[in-house]
C-alpha cells in the first residue's frame, strides 16, 4: 500500500524571491523619498535666488538722478559701494556697478549666492526709431537692458543659476509725477459741514476776526438704571466752523466736542492720591482760535464711584476721582475751594 503525503509551507526559494521583491520596493521607496527631498531643497535654493535677484533689479530702479556729476552737486562721477539712495544716478549703472546693493556673495541658510549682472545700453536712431546698441555720437542712453545671474552650488556639488532679464528705462522714478518724495505730511483733508437751524442748534459767532461760529445742539436727558443703582446723563455737542472767505456759504469744521454731564455718587478714599485738575479752554493768539487744555496733576483728595448704574461707570470713575480741588492748581472746579473740597 502506498501513501501519499501532501507538504504544506513555503519553499526556500519562494522566501527568498519574496525578500527580493520586498527589498526592491523599499529601495524604490527610499530613491523616491530622497529625490524628493532633494527636488524640495532645490526649489527653496531657487526661489532663494529668485528673491535675490528680483530685490538687485529693484535696487537698480530706485536711481534718483539721470546723470553723473558736476563741480556744483554732491553726484559722484564713478559708482561706489555705499552711495547714498538720493544720489544714485542711471549713468552709474553698468556691468556690477549701481544700485545699493553690491555684485558679491550672500549666505542665506545652508548655501552661499553669487550675485552679479550685466548690463547693454541701447539707443534709438532712425526713423523710425529703432533700439540699437552702438554708441550714436553725442546721444544719451534710451534704456538698459540688464540680465542679472544668481549662482550657487547645490548639496551634491554641481553650480546652479538663474537669471533675470528687464529693461531700464532712461527716467527717475523718483522724479515721476506718480512718485511720493514727500519729507513730511501732506495737506489735510477738509470736509464740508452744513450749518444747523434753531430749534434744533443754538448759534454762537466766536468773534476771532475769521467768520467762526460755534453749534449747540440741543441736551438730551437719558435716564440708565441697573437694579436700584439709577443715574442721569445729559449729553450734547459742540461744533466749532469757519466759513470759507473765497466761497461764500461753503462752511467747514474745525472742532468737534462732546460734552457729558453725569450725575455720580462717590466714596472719599482715606488717603490722598494723584488726580488731575480741571481741563480748560485757552485761546490761541497767534492762531486766533480756542483750544482744550488737559489739567495738571495733583496730590489731593480723590474718591471711588459706588452705587451707580453699569452704563456710567467709566465716567463716575474719572468724574469721583479728579473732581476734588487743589489749593495748588490755579484752576478750579469750583472757584474759591480748596484742597479736600
Amino acid at each position: 500500500m502506498k501513501l501519499n503525503k501532501n507538504s504544506h509551507g513555503f519553499s526556500l526559494i519562494e522566501v527568498m524571491v519574496a525578500l527580493l521583491i520586498l527589498a526592491v520596493g523599499i529601495l524604490g521607496i527610499s530613491k523616491l523619498q530622497v529625490t524628493l527631498i532633494r527636488n524640495s531643497s532645490d526649489a527653496n535654493q531657487r526661489s532663494v535666488a529668485v528673491s535675490v535677484a528680483q530685490q538687485k533689479i529693484d535696487d537698480l530702479r530706485s536711481f534718483a538722478h539721470l546723470t553723473l556729476g558736476t563741480s556744483t552737486d554732491a553726484i559722484p562721477d564713478v559708482w561706489t559701494i555705499g552711495i547714498a539712495a538720493n544720489l544714485l544716478s542711471f549713468a552709474h549703472i553698468a556691468d556690477n556697478t549701481g544700485g545699493s546693493i553690491a555684485a558679491t556673495t550672500s549666505n542665506v541658510g545652508n548655501y552661499t549666492y553669487n550675485l552679479s549682472w550685466d548690463v547693454t545700453d541701447y539707443y534709438y536712431t532712425g526713423d523710425p526709431s529703432i533700439a540699437t546698441t552702438p554708441v550714436p555720437g553725442g546721444t544719451a542712453i534710451d534704456f538698459k537692458r540688464v540680465d542679472v545671474t544668481v549662482a550657487w552650488t547645490d548639496e551634491a556639488g554641481n553650480t546652479q543659476n538663474i537669471s533675470l532679464e528687464t529693461v531700464l528705462d532712461s527716467y527717475a522714478p523718483a522724479l515721476t509725477a506718480l512718485s511720493d518724495n514727500a519729507t513730511s505730511g501732506g495737506t489735510t483733508p477738509h470736509v464740508s459741514y452744513t450749518p444747523e437751524i434753531a430749534p434744533d442748534v443754538i448759534d454762537i459767532e466766536v468773534d476771532s476776526g475769521g467768520n467762526h461760529f460755534r453749534q449747540t445742539s440741543k441736551p438730551f436727558p437719558d435716564a440708565v438704571q441697573t437694579g436700584p443703582s439709577a443715574n442721569v446723563i445729559v449729553s450734547f455737542e459742540v461744533i466749532t466752523y469757519h466759513e470759507d472767505p473765497l466761497n461764500s456759504g461753503q462752511f467747514f469744521p474745525d472742532i468737534q466736542e462732546e460734552f457729558v454731564t453725569v450725575d455720580c455718587e462717590c466714596q472719599f478714599s482715606t488717603t490722598s492720591a494723584t488726580a488731575l485738575s480741571p481741563s480748560h479752554v485757552i485761546w490761541l493768539d497767534i492762531a486766533q482760535t480756542r483750544a482744550d487744555n488737559v489739567g495738571g496733576e495733583f496730590t489731593k483728595q480723590t474718591a471711588t464711584q459706588t452705587g451707580n448704574a453699569n452704563a456710567v461707570d467709566e465716567i463716575c470713575d474719572t468724574c469721583c476721582n479728579d473732581h476734588h480741588d487743589a489749593t495748588a492748581s490755579a484752576v478750579k472746579y469750583v472757584a474759591g475751594t480748596a484742597s479736600g473740597n
